[in-house]
């Protein structure tokens, strides 16, 4: 189905119909015609089809000689859905059934017209014979701006339609017959925005092209928000809506890449939900994409998405999810022959086997991802696995080899000018100096840790940090301190959906609570 826009709300019957005016009849003769009339209580309260019947002849009180035959098919055909009688009307009107009376507010009903009438049995028949009442031009422009969505855009409209100038009168034309609707405002700058009058008529209006006529507009639609959003500086956010077009358009490889963009970003902003759609709908299109192509650019197409799901997968606790995808990480990474990112494969699948704790297995992992870094003279994934490595041989017992590690990792963090990854470091060795018994210097190593990630925004790493201070504050005899910053390091995890964090801050507030008193 086309793109949509997440709405599924209209206006009243009045209003919409309000809008629409046609050779003569005006939006104020409209207005009179349904003047105080709500049709949804009427079909949505069980009511009698003496009810309805005068209803719908309120409606069309200015019509001269309304038979009861018409008011009772119209009731029949429209089971229900005052869209049916909103737009049966409506075509009443374009097809000059019901006339405006030059002088006077009475409306002529022409019964030659009236007698040849078929009522289509749905509402999308009578939409599918609204649109085959236009002239081909009309028909063609309802039908692309379909595939730019519910809402669209003139400028995008003229950019699918082709050299051919869209004039204003038949934009006009269109809005007066109430296809579509002006906004009052417009998303960009420099072009006017429209509105589908409602969702069923815009997906009748798609369904009827041709499948290649859909594809290559939304190819087109696709370069045009590319296009329009990067003057804007806009592209991050629209780059879902992006990703579904070229999607539709069967480009699989672009709608990828901006469907990897899409999980990014939703994982920068704290919706790690949402970003594992978008780096799985990525995943799937790619999986699919010429059946896996081993060229190194498609490979890494592969390796930014799966990367950006297992960063997901921690922060959504997915902790076997995560392990399966840790391993076909250090696979792809081999495939592409690259020592980079072998290294992080390494670093990532050591921290996945820490959630489950297996400690000698992340030991090894750390081990070999080490040399892969080294290999490649990468000091950064050096630098990070060497802090991985500290709490590992923590854990095992490994007090000296422990020792040794930290003095590297910090020696190797400062060298490499790196405030995200010094931080980190901190974050790691601190918990050798909690485990040795040295809290003072483990609170101290936290503190600079938070005001380091404090300072570049890192709102994951401030969760756990605080996390990790609090409990040093309990276990110094200062619960109460300790009390403060593990209730923000909850708010935190909490904010960004991290589960994990989430556990361990509020385990950590429950011993500073029981310390308390």
């Amino acid at each position: 189905s086309p793109p949509g826009d997440g709405s599924a709300q209209r206006g009243s019957l009045r209003d919409a119909l309000e809008q629409m005016a046609l050779e003569g009849l005006q939006a104020g003769d409209l207005r009179r015609l349904l003047d105080s009339v709500d049709l949804v209580p009427v079909f949505t309260a069980h009511p009698t089809e003496a009810t309805r019947q005068t209803v719908l002849r309120k409606i069309l009180r200015n019509v001269e000689a309304l038979p009861d035959t018409l008011c009772e098919r119209i009731l029949d055909s429209a089971d229900g859905n005052p869209f049916y009688i909103e737009e049966f009307i409506q075509s009443l009107v374009d097809t000059r059934i019901i006339q405006r009376q030059r002088r006077g507010k009475s409306w002529k009903l022409d019964p030659e017209r009236l007698g040849t009438l078929e009522l289509p049995a749905t509402l999308v028949a009578l939409l599918e014979a609204r649109l085959d009442g236009l002239d081909p031009d009309q028909r063609a422009l309802v039908q692309q701006a379909s595939v730019i969505g519910r809402i669209f855009w003139r400028s995008a409209l003229q950019a699918i339609h082709g050299e051919k100038l869209i004039t204003d009168a038949v934009i006009k034309s269109l809005s007066m017959r109430g296809f579509i609707y002006p906004q009052e405002t417009s998303t960009f700058a420099d072009t006017e925005e429209y509105r589908f009058h409602h969702g069923l008529l815009r997906d009748v209006a798609y369904h009827a092209l041709f499948k290649y006529d859909r594809q290559t507009y939304h190819a087109q639609v696709a370069t045009w928000l590319i296009e329009a959003t990067r003057e804007c500086g806009r592209a991050g956010e629209f780059a879902p809506v992006i990703a579904e077009h070229y999607e539709l358009a069967g480009e699989q490889l672009l709608a990828a890449d901006w469907y990897t963009q899409s999980g990014i970003r939703a994982q920068n902003q704290g919706a790690p939900a949402q970003a594992r759609t978008f780096f799985d709908r990525a995943l799937g299109l790619l999986s699919s994409a010429s059946q896996q192509s081993q060229t190194e650019p498609d490979l890494m197409r592969r390796w930014h998405a799966l990367a950006g799901r297992d960063s997901v997968l921690v922060t959504l606790g997915d902790t076997e999810a995560r392990c399966v995808d840790d391993i076909a990480l250090i696979a792809l990474a081999e495939s592409i022959g690259n020592d980079n990112l072998l290294a992080e494969a390494y670093y990532r699948q050591g921290y996945g086997l820490e959630m489950i704790g297996k400690y000698s297995q992340e030991l090894e992992a750390y081990n070999r991802g080490l040399e892969a870094a080294r290999r490649a003279h990468d000091s950064r994934h050096e630098a990070l696995i060497l802090g991985l490595k500290v709490m590992c041989e923590v854990r095992l017992g490994a007090l000296d080899a422990a020792a040794e590690t930290c003095a590297e990792a910090l020696v190797c963090a400062e060298n490499l000018a790196d405030d995200e990854v010094l931080a980190r470091c901190l974050t790691n060795i601190s918990s050798f100096y909690t485990e040795i018994g040295d809290l003072a210097r483990s609170a101290q190593l936290l503190n600079q840790q938070l005001s380091i990630i404090h300072r570049i925004g890192n709102i994951e790493g401030e969760a756990i940090g605080l996390s990790n201070l609090g409990y040093t504050y309990t276990m110094l005899g200062k619960p109460e301190d300790g009390i403060v910053v593990l209730r923000r390091s909850i708010d935190l995890a909490r904010e960004i959906g991290h589960r994990s964090f989430y556990a361990y801050a509020s385990l950590n507030l429950a011993l500073a609570l029981l310390r308390s008193g």
